[in-house]
This record gives C-alpha cells, structure tokens and sequence, in this order.
C-alpha cells in the first residue's frame, strides 16, 4: 500500500486558519514594557510616515502615564524599536481598553507597506461563527501562539465579544480575526479573561475581546506625532476618565508567581 502524503489529508478549515495565521503573523508585534508583555498588530501603513499598533490599553498603561519606554518586537522579521515617550504616542479609549501606539517606524523598514482588512463599523458577527487569535502566552513568551474559539455573544453595551476559547497572560492586545479564505479582517483585539468561579473554583470562562472601530481611520492624512495629538484631543479621546470605573482593574501583564489572582466576579486582564 502506498503512503500518502499526510498534507493531502489536512482539513480545508485547518488549512485555511493555518494560511490567516500566516497573514495576521506577518502584522504581530510583541509589546514590552518594564512590568512585563503583551501582544500587539500594526493596523496602518507607513504612506504618511506614521505607524500604529494597536493593543489593550493595559499592556501599556503603567509605561504611558510614567513615561516609561516600551520595546516593540517585530515577529516576523525580528526587529525591535525601543519607544521613549517622546518618540511616540498613545492614542487611547481607556473606557474600551484598547490603545494605539503611534511612531515613526525608524530602522523598521521591512513592515507591509499595506494593511490589515478591519471589520466594519456598526457590524458584528454572528453567534456561532469561529474567530481566530494570535499573541505571545507569557509560558513561552518567545512563541507566537495561535487560538481559536466561537462567538459567545456580542455585548453591544461594551463594544465587545465574548468568545469560548483560551486566554493567557501575554496574549492580551494579540489580534483576533476572521478568515473567509483568502480574505482575512480584524474583528479586535484580546482584552481579558473571565473565569467561571460560581462554584468556588477556577472553571474555563470566556474569552474578552474588544472593539477597535476607535481607530478606524484615525491616522488618515495625520503626519506627524503632534498631529496625531490634535486629534486625538478634538474627539475627546484622552477625556474618558470619567469611564475608567467602569474597567475591571488589570492584573499585571506578566505576573510574578504568587501574584494574587483577580476577584472571583471580576475580569482578569492579562
């Protein structure tokens, strides 16, 4: 009997998750600061001379408001950039838990000149459907990780979607997409994990992830930094304080062992 060729027998949905993860990988960034990493996915192009990454406004919180540098990892080319706070900003809804770092990509000139498909505005997907998601789980953090789940609900309070699949410290920002074979768009980004603790114990919950129609369009005809900054304060983006409470405190982004865990009702950003 002859052998066969095992790739031939790979299931069409295996094989064109494989070929997205391929696409959104070349996008992926890992996002490093003093308190740990998180995962992030460059949404622009250079043609005005600004790039932006978008990731959950946790990951780079504590380094934005304390002026701390962030180093951003390119997977697919193994480049890195170490951001001061002058050489960037962080364009951010603290409200939704997303964020957008905004440079000039320097000594990165391998990134995709074009971009990634978002979703569009004032749509979402449908119950059922699979969603796919990439980012660095802090247990191999030199590894980008594929993961894959199902739409749970949309909450359109939140701007969010619940998904049945795995969440892990270091994947949060990560890019979560829906692939129609050759076509791949951006539905959000990984903001937290709820874990199921109705019966004392940590139980599988429910993946979070949010929104990022904020950035649609943002660095449009936006050339430099400072401008970025205008418009960020005429749209009132950096004016969501008020909001904050409304965001479960984030554990650390990498946490140390022993670190304690989140509330038993609370989301856990990771």
């Amino acid at each position: 009997m002859s052998q066969t060729d095992n790739t031939s027998r790979i299931d069409s949905n295996d094989l064109h998750w494989a070929e997205a993860t391929e696409r959104v990988g070349k996008y992926t960034f890992m996002i490093r600061t003093p308190q740990g990493h998180g995962s992030g996915f460059l949404i622009t192009t250079r043609k005005t001379g600004l790039c932006g990454i978008a990731t959950a406004w946790h990951v780079v919180q504590h380094a934005d408001e304390w002026s701390l540098p962030i180093k951003i990892l390119h997977h697919a080319t193994g480049k890195e950039m170490l951001l001061k706070e002058e050489d960037r900003y962080i364009y951010r809804r603290s409200d939704r838990d997303v964020a957008l770092i905004i440079f000039s990509p320097q000594g990165l000139d391998s990134l995709p000149i074009d971009q990634l498909e978002l979703a569009p505005q004032n749509k979402s997907l449908r119950q059922g459907l699979s969603v796919g998601w990439l980012g660095f789980p802090a247990l191999r953090p030199s590894l980008l990780c594929f993961f894959e789940g199902k739409v749970s609900a949309w909450d359109e309070a939140t701007d969010s979607y619940l998904i049945d699949g795995v969440a892990i410290n270091g994947v949060s920002g990560g890019p979560v997409f829906r692939s129609f074979g050759s076509f791949t768009n951006i539905l959000g980004c990984v903001s937290a994990y709820i874990p199921n603790r109705s019966t004392g114990e940590s139980l599988p919950g429910l993946c979070v992830v949010q929104s990022i129609t904020p950035f649609h369009g943002f660095l449009e005809n936006i050339k430099s930094i400072e401008e970025a900054k205008d418009k960020a304060v005429q749209e009132g983006a950096d004016q969501s304080k008020a909001n904050q409470a409304l965001v479960p405190t984030p554990m650390p982004v990498t946490p140390a062992a022993g670190a304690p865990v989140a509330p038993a009702t609370g989301a856990a950003h990771l």
